[in-house]
């Protein structure tokens, strides 16, 4: 079983989650993965998934690419404007964040995902789209976890397919320690967009996408 998503869904935090309240065992060499204070944001992912990284939960690591196939998924959703906030932080972007989420999949260096150059809506959209599709994917898919539903406390929706660890306790416990790679400090979706970037993103998509409204 593994963990995928889309780049600044909340993967670390749900990856953690999994961690700490089951015995899923560790990646090689594990230690804590907690942020560093003088880690930049731009600092390469396999420094805490590759082989030599030392993210304890790096072996329930998915990636980020689109559905290809694979079976036993969990996937992570985020609000897709709050997953671009974060991304534009991330990649320390020299356009304002409306105009970014207004740019292309090439511009917000996305490439290496789809080969392709997108509208961000589209772009955002294609890849959830693989995950919760028709019904060949969704036999593969174990659980959408929605990453709001993390924050706020409201646990993993994982009672009608159980995971293949036992846990740890019999309590949930919840992770309070900032976790992965530059993590994110919005606690909410919520976003300051532009009416005119909604309406852009309306065009695209409709009200709303995937159960978040736009």
């Amino acid at each position: 079983m593994k963990v995928y998503s889309f780049p600044r869904s909340g993967t670390h935090f749900l990856l953690a989650l999994l961690w700490t309240n089951y015995h899923t065992g560790n990646a090689p060499n594990p230690a804590p993965a907690m942020a560093r204070p003088d880690d930049p944001p731009w600092m390469h992912a396999r420094r805490w998934l590759g082989p030599k990284g030392f993210c304890p939960w790096r072996h329930l690591f998915g990636g980020h690419r689109p559905w290809a196939g694979q079976s036993s998924v969990l996937f992570i959703l985020r609000h897709p404007y709050a997953t671009l906030a974060s991304l534009h932080r991330l990649i320390q972007s020299p356009l304002p964040l409306g105009e970014f989420l207004c740019s292309t999949s090439r511009a917000a260096r996305l490439h290496w995902i789809y080969d392709a150059d997108l509208p961000m809506p589209v772009f955002w959209l294609r890849h959830a789209a693989s995950y919760l599709g028709g019904p060949t994917v969704q036999r593969r898919i174990l659980a959408v976890v929605r990453y709001e539903d993390l924050v706020a406390g409201r646990g993993l929706p994982l009672t009608a397919c159980p995971l293949p660890w036992p846990r740890r306790t019999g309590k949930f416990q919840p992770v309070t320690e900032r976790v992965g790679w530059s993590p994110s400090t919005e606690q909410t979706g919520e976003v300051d967009v532009p009416s005119e970037v909604r309406d852009h993103w309306r065009h695209w998509l409709g009200p709303d996408a995937f159960g978040y409204p736009l």
